[in-house]
């Protein structure tokens, strides 16, 4: 009972902090909307371009989506999942009580345990042999890591090799989880990060905007 209240005072704390910083984010927005009209009226002379201009207006319309749906957006979102698959399912909590050493496993942990290490081991070298093997397909032309294939796609297979060793987990450490259980619980795991998704989206467009008004 007494970690349950407190899970939901921490939910609180967390909607509640996303709420203020977004708030003032907008309102920061708003400023610098309202500044670059009055720089560019004040000042006709200065390379500062009105957001409540013709063009300005045209701009927000045409760029709001582009401004915060980027790779970086992405790669955040997949990193999101693969934190949120692999604590919905018990793999980080486990390891931390075996590294902590505050509490024993059971057999099934145990078994799930070395069942997710081995998923991981086996990952590791599929993803190692497509780089190492002459003529990998994860390279780029030119034979580099970075930029390449592989680096481009380091984050989406993080995410998968975390949503199959924590799937791998809680089927061996659970026995009965089902697939709907294990979807519940994943979207669960994202739900303390969705009140911060307006912050990211207000705070990629006030670079953008900064970077309109004052031709960065």
């Amino acid at each position: 009972m007494k970690n349950n209240r407190n899970k939901a005072f921490w939910q609180e704390r967390n909607i509640s902090l996303a709420g203020h910083v977004a708030l003032w984010l907008l309102m920061l927005w708003l400023s610098i909307v309202l500044l670059s009209w009055l720089i560019a009226a004040l000042m006709p002379q200065a390379d500062v371009r009105s957001l409540l201009s013709s063009g300005g207006v045209r701009w927000l319309f045409s760029t709001f989506a582009g401004n915060f749906i980027t790779p970086f957006f992405s790669y955040l979102v997949l990193l999101i999942l693969a934190y949120g698959a692999l604590r919905m399912s018990g793999v980080l909590g486990a390891m931390g009580r075996v590294l902590g050493g505050k509490a024993a496993l059971s057999s099934y942990e145990r078994r799930g345990l070395i069942a997710a290490g081995v998923v991981l081991l086996f990952s590791f070298a599929f993803v190692f042999a497509l780089v190492a093997i002459p003529h990998a397909p994860l390279l780029s032309v030119r034979g580099d890591l970075f930029p390449g294939p592989f680096s481009r796609g380091l984050v989406p297979v993080v995410m998968f090799v975390a949503l199959f060793v924590s799937l791998i987990y809680m089927i061996i450490s659970e026995q009965e989880v089902t697939l709907s259980v294990a979807y519940r619980r994943l979207c669960r795991s994202m739900m303390p990060f969705l009140p911060w998704l307006p912050v990211y989206i207000l705070l990629s467009e006030i670079v953008a905007s900064l970077r309109y008004v004052f031709v960065l």
